[in-house]
């Protein structure tokens, strides 16, 4: 799967990351749009809190399609 993941300075960078696994009480799902809140802005202009992990993967506001089988 995608992701954006920030790196240091600034740089956004396209990660290619293995998909999760996901149990019996979760759905996998297909992000159409991902977006990023407030927070994300000044973490990308390096105001970082010193438990910001990098690289950050980014967005945690997603709109998409649910799938209810496992063959995503």
């Amino acid at each position: 799967m995608r992701a954006a993941g920030l790196q240091e300075g600034g740089q956004v960078e396209r990660l290619d990351m293995p998909a999760p696994r996901i149990i019996d009480s979760e759905v996998r799902g297909e992000v159409g749009v991902a977006g990023s809140g407030g927070t994300y802005k000044h973490i990308f202009k390096g105001e970082l809190h010193p438990r910001t992990p990098l690289p950050l993967i980014m967005g945690h506001e997603l709109a998409g399609t649910a799938h209810l089988d496992q063959d995503l």
